[in-house]
């Protein structure tokens, strides 16, 4: 079960991965992260060092064919193209519309009802407080000041 964006992008990704041989070369592993308004950034780590010339020329292709954004990692490298960031946009009950960016490598929640659900939860546990909220389980701080409840019409 994923987003649709994320079912709509699994098989070419697979196929374009496969299709060159500097992508597939010593891939470790390939993260998705995919929001409500469409946006796309495919992590791809390898088990050798990537970077230069021919590496980035086939991220680029693939990211182009594919319309996302490409992070590789290897050792103590990374490189990215495009971008590094997705726009998720969520409606809020008792909030509105909020806006906010999720970076490749963070812990978020990236179930957009979920994340909806738990924001809602906060604004309601919250109504009447006075001060600032602060989160504290280590996620991107999407519930404390700052951050995404901050970025809500």
């Amino acid at each position: 079960m994923g987003s649709p964006r994320l079912s709509e992008l699994m098989g070419p990704l697979i196929e374009g991965l496969a299709a060159s041989e500097e992508l597939r070369d010593k891939l470790n592993d390939v993260r998705l992260l995919t929001t409500s308004t469409g946006d796309a950034l495919v992590t791809v780590t390898y088990n050798r060092p990537i970077g230069g010339g021919a590496w980035e020329a086939a991220a680029r292709e693939l990211a182009e064919a594919l319309g996302v954004c490409v992070v590789g990692r290897s050792r103590k490298v990374k490189v990215v193209i495009g971008c590094e960031t997705v726009e998720e946009r969520l409606s809020v009950p008792g909030r509105g519309e909020c806006v906010y960016l999720q970076t490749e490598g963070a812990f978020t929640q990236p179930n957009a009802q979920v994340c909806s659900a738990m924001l809602g939860w906060a604004v309601d546990a919250t109504r009447g407080l006075d001060g600032s909220l602060s989160e504290l389980d280590c996620g991107d701080g999407r519930t404390g000041a700052g951050h995404g409840l901050d970025a809500c019409d």
